[in-house]
């Protein structure tokens, strides 16, 4: 076959064109889609579909039918032997055959178990492994089969078999990483020797060292690294330290280096070097991962699982704004407080979040008629107090009505509880509605509660019994420890939680949590408990929080249940298992904000004295927002949504955002807890809402310089936080200029 040998400036003049400007995730994959017909190379295509399927879940106007014109040509291009060659037809090769299996892994995220292209892909992946394994030699891998290791394949075979399940554990696996830390000449350029290895190592579940770490870092930022090579660095980089300020940074160095053809579409390239080529479509796929994945933050085998059931969820709302356990059913405030956990993950839009607060602050009237009739605290009262609370809905004197009424609930102990006395699951929710509330964590009721729970139980909580003859606990639950482990989190030690986290470890039983694992009756086994999904996802998610990763066994036991929920539609565990996945404290931060901005527009607002700087903003937000905004002098919240650019004294934050704290003491700024530098740099960027609409607050001491370097870079993008501290740090060398550090607040 005739070789087409295609240049970057040829392909560019092919490529049909866009009438508009679009966001850089869908220009950067409508390049790669349109540049399809003059692709040459198996691993151009490997690597333009994991691009674009990383993408699928984030950019605005791509399709499956987009990607599946990339997955065909892999399929066709497959040998008979079961690997790939460098060009269609060329003899199997371990590298090309390696690109090709990580892409097809990949690809099996779109198609759903049971499809035809589901059985095809995954047939030829299984393939594609076997060949790559029977071509081991020795200690390693070399291009070809019986041939001695070299380090390219060996190191492509490690990830791409990383990725299909294999750990270091395997002696393949483990013998080829020592072959590979020997050798001294790798025949790569540097920077793709560092992030190469730094993603194979990671998938096989090898220790990645400090000092390559610390290399990857060096090259990225380094002038005489290719874009390519930065592209690869900062995906791998990503890969292992997830968004971060510093790997904002770079993902927003990444945009800086693209190319835009008018308004159609973004593109990467090498700028000429000797020995270098341009590689556009190659470094293009590359930076489109760094971007996809800053944009998603979520393991690509999660997003079509996640994908599928946002689109559920969002079709789930009932019109007046909840969600029921049900699609149809009555609204219901726990599985509406989970649905709105998930407000950045399915990019709920502002108007289903504000139906979803209507109605909960509609139902607050009833809740609360209900428990003073009742007597007792309530599940349903409590997490339609937790929603208002977390999007700041609730009034001081709203705030203060509640706390009133959750305190008069109480039993003559002092405790909450029923009939049978005080209880363990009614006093965990009266303390978590008073956090949430803004109870000070050292109240006495809050005190006495928590000294209470700790001393009836060394292992789990269940039913309390109290009489006049003595008091006892049932059998412990899963689910009230889950809940009373939740609520005793912010006001106790890890030391305190420690028997009853490890009670909760003993519960699990094949992947997952049942309510009760097993029950007695005098030494006889009578019951034995199956696993529950929305026990299992709370589990998952409090452990998470509490220093345990089970996050892995998580996947793998959640994936395997997809198609029960599917068929379900367990709103309930639908919303937990999205919240496990991918959990979020905070349902206003700043990446969801912007997106708020983005979609449905904003003003841009100033204090006294900071019209300059809020010019400067208005100006980056139109560059990387693609979206105009008035600009004004600050007088008053109405109904909008608002950029307030102003000094850092200018505004109470917590009234905006409960869940941030800032003091400005002397030299230093204390923000939740953890103390900053106050310099005349020094700046808070913050997430907020107001009644009417959300806010981004953009607050600084004297100078606006670090302002001016987060807008311009459009690094602000990717903030995964509610609220974003940044300053400089000095240099140690007189001839360097200070660096721009910075922190995401949790």
């Amino acid at each position: 076959m005739m070789r087409r040998i295609f240049s970057l400036a040829l392909i560019l003049l092919m490529i049909i064109p866009y009438a508009s400007a679009v966001p850089i995730l869908d220009a950067s994959s409508r390049f790669l889609i349109e540049s399809k017909d003059y692709l040459e190379t198996t691993q151009e295509i490997s690597l333009s579909l994991m691009a674009l399927i990383s993408s699928y879940s984030t950019a605005e106007n791509l399709t499956k039918e987009d990607i599946e014109p990339f997955v065909e040509e892999l399929l066709e291009r497959q040998n008979s032997d079961g690997g790939w060659g460098y060009y269609e037809g060329s003899i199997s090769n371990v590298v090309d055959t390696s690109y090709a299996v990580i892409a097809l892994k990949f690809a099996l995220t779109i198609y759903q178990a049971g499809e035809k292209e589901y059985k095809e892909t995954s047939s030829a992946l299984k393939k594609g492994v076997r060949f790559i394994v029977d071509s081991y030699s020795i200690n390693g891998w070399g291009y070809v089969p019986n041939t001695l290791p070299e380090f390219y394949p060996t190191l492509m075979a490690v990830w791409a078999l990383g990725e299909n399940g294999y750990s270091v554990e395997d002696e393949k696996i483990r013998s080829a990483i020592e072959y590979l830390e020997g050798v001294k000449k790798t025949g790569l350029r540097e920077g793709e020797e560092v992030a190469l290895k730094i993603i194979a190592y990671t998938s096989v579940g090898y220790k990645v060292e400090k000092q390559l770490i610390e290399r990857a870092w060096e090259l990225a930022n380094s002038e005489d690294t290719t874009t390519k090579e930065k592209a690869l660095l900062t995906y791998a980089i990503l890969n292992y330290e997830g968004m971060t300020f510093e790997t904002a940074k770079l993902v927003s160095n990444i945009e800086k280096l693209s190319k835009r053809n008018g308004t159609r579409f973004v593109y990467w390239f090498n700028e000429p070097k000797p020995l270098v080529e341009d590689d556009a479509v190659i470094t293009s796929a590359w930076a489109t991962l760094d971007i996809a994945y800053a944009e998603l933050d979520l393991p690509l085998v999660l997003a079509r699982f996640s994908r599928d059931f946002c689109s559920i969820i969002k079709s789930s709302q009932n019109s007046e704004g909840g969600w029921g356990y049900l699609p149809g059913q009555d609204s219901n405030e726990m599985v509406t407080y989970y649905a709105l956990k998930n407000t950045d993950l399915c990019l709920l839009k502002k108007e289903e979040i504000d139906k979803a607060l209507n109605w909960a602050k509609n139902r607050l009237s009833t809740n609360q008629e209900n428990v003073l009739r009742e007597r007792t605290i309530s599940k349903k009262y409590v997490y339609n107090l937790l929603i208002l609370a977390r999007f700041n809905m609730l009034s001081e004197e709203e705030k203060e009505e509640n706390i009133q009424l959750i305190k008069s609930l109480k039993l003559k102990d002092g405790l909450w509880g029923n009939v049978l006395g005080p209880q363990p699951k009614d006093t965990a929710l009266a303390i978590k509605a008073l956090l949430a509330l803004g109870v000070p964590k050292d109240d006495p009721d809050i005190q006495k509660a928590k000294q209470w729970l700790l001393s009836i139980s060394h292992g789990g909580w269940g039913t309390y019994v109290s009489s006049r003859y003595g008091a006892y606990m049932l059998t412990p639950e899963v689910e009230t420890t889950i809940e009373v482990l939740e609520a005793l989190m912010p006001i106790s030690t890890r030391d305190e939680l420690k028997p009853h986290v490890e009670w909760l470890l003993e519960q699990k039983a094949d992947g997952g949590w049942p309510n009760i694992k097993k029950l007695y009756f005098y030494g006889v086994l009578i019951y034995t408990g199956e696993p529950r999904i929305d026990l299992t996802a709370r589990a998952i998610a409090l452990l998470k929080e509490l220093g345990y990763n089970y996050h892995k066994d998580f996947t793998g036991w959640i994936l395997d249940q997809g198609a029960e929920l599917e068929d379900k539609k367990n709103l309930l565990e639908i919303v937990l298992v999205l919240h496990a996945i991918h959990p979020k404290p905070h349902e206003i931060d700043i990446r969801w904000v912007n997106k708020i901005f983005e979609n449905e527009g904003y003003q841009v607002v100033y204090t006294p004295g900071k019209y300059y700087t809020a010019r400067f903003v208005q100006s980056a937000l139109e560059v990387h927002l693609n979206s105009t905004a008035p600009l004004s002098e600050f007088k008053t919240f109405e109904n909008s949504n608002y950029v307030v650019v102003g000094s850092l004294n200018d505004f109470n934050l917590s009234r905006y955002n409960p869940y941030l704290s800032i003091e400005v003491s002397g030299n230093v700024l204390v923000v939740n807890g953890v103390i900053y530098p106050l310099q005349d740099e020094t700046t808070i960027i913050a997430a907020g809402k107001h009644e009417n609409g959300y806010l981004l607050f953009v607050l600084y001491n004297k100078s606006s310089k670090a302002v001016r370097d987060i807008f311009s870079s459009g690094m602000f993008k990717y903030f995964r936080a509610p609220a974003v501290v940044a300053w400089y740090e000095p240099s140690n060398f007189p001839w360097s200029m200070p660096k721009l550090r910075g922190d995401f607040v949790r």
